[in-house]
């Protein structure tokens, strides 16, 4: 695919990774604003006038291309235009990879329901299947290592005498 500079009327052509550089240029600059509006005053320009933040970034996206229409490897350089007619690398229909595929966690409740824990170890057992340490789980449920050890073991116990060993 090729960009081309209409307004100068340049036969210099832009591929596509030229444009994943410019919309990252604008996406690093207005990272800085993050909370802000673009509608607020960036700050003042040669000319003392006040400037927004979206013009800014229209200025140094702008800039930016500046750069890459001036650079010397792209004198003389024809990039040539790619076919996606008959492009399969991506599925028909993409998968929304922003959905969050649901955990069924029935089986694990069975398990913990039949293991009969009181609420100490059941807070035990939910703090190292959350992938806490020992450490951690002495802080977040204020009782030292040797009572965390031992029921622990007595949970251990519980499991076996249903289950056997894993």
């Amino acid at each position: 695919m090729i960009i081309k500079d209409l307004h100068h009327m340049s036969e210099i052509d832009y591929t596509v990774s030229d444009g994943y550089d410019v919309a990252q240029t604008a996406i690093c600059f207005l990272y800085q604003f993050v909370g802000h509006t673009v509608h607020e005053i960036y700050g003042k320009d040669r000319k003392g006038k006040e400037i927004t933040i979206k013009l800014a970034c229209y200025r140094e996206v702008d800039s930016f291309i500046s750069l890459l229409r001036n650079r010397p490897d792209r004198r003389g350089t024809v990039v040539e235009s790619i076919d996606f007619a008959e492009y399969k690398a991506l599925p028909m229909d993409p998968v929304n990879c922003f959905e969050h595929e649901q955990t069924d966690y029935t089986k694990y409740d069975e398990l913990v329901d039949a293991l009969q824990l009181s609420a100490l170890e059941l807070a035990i057992l939910n703090c190292y299947m959350n992938g806490i340490v020992q450490s951690e789980v002495c802080a977040e449920l204020g009782i030292d290592r040797g009572r965390i050890n031992s029921r622990k073991a007595s949970i251990r116990q519980r499991y076996y005498s249903l289950y056997g060993a894993y």
